[in-house]
């Protein structure tokens, strides 16, 4: 028997888990349905998806940013601190 889900979600929701779906290089029928089935068991399936996958790249140049401004703040140099073989 085939259960028919109840509908919390809206088109936007649904374009989005398309678009996910998508990319995992399906159809969009398939898509389609696989992702009406993922967000009729939870609606926010795809939002906790992408909070889930950290964006690497971006979270890298925060930190480097964060630390080249710390660097600058004490005044750091690479070049000032001596020598290693006393």
């Amino acid at each position: 028997m085939v259960r028919k889900y109840a509908q919390y979600y809206n088109n936007q929701q649904l374009q989005e888990g398309i678009r996910v779906e998508m990319s995992y290089g399906l159809d969009r029928e398939t898509a389609e349905r696989i992702a009406r089935r993922k967000l009729s068991q939870s609606p926010r399936y795809y939002l906790r998806q992408k909070q889930l996958v950290p964006t690497f790249k971006q979270d890298r140049r925060c930190y480097r940013r964060r630390l080249k401004r710390k660097e600058e703040a004490a005044n750091y140099s690479p070049f000032r601190l001596g020598s290693l073989f006393k």
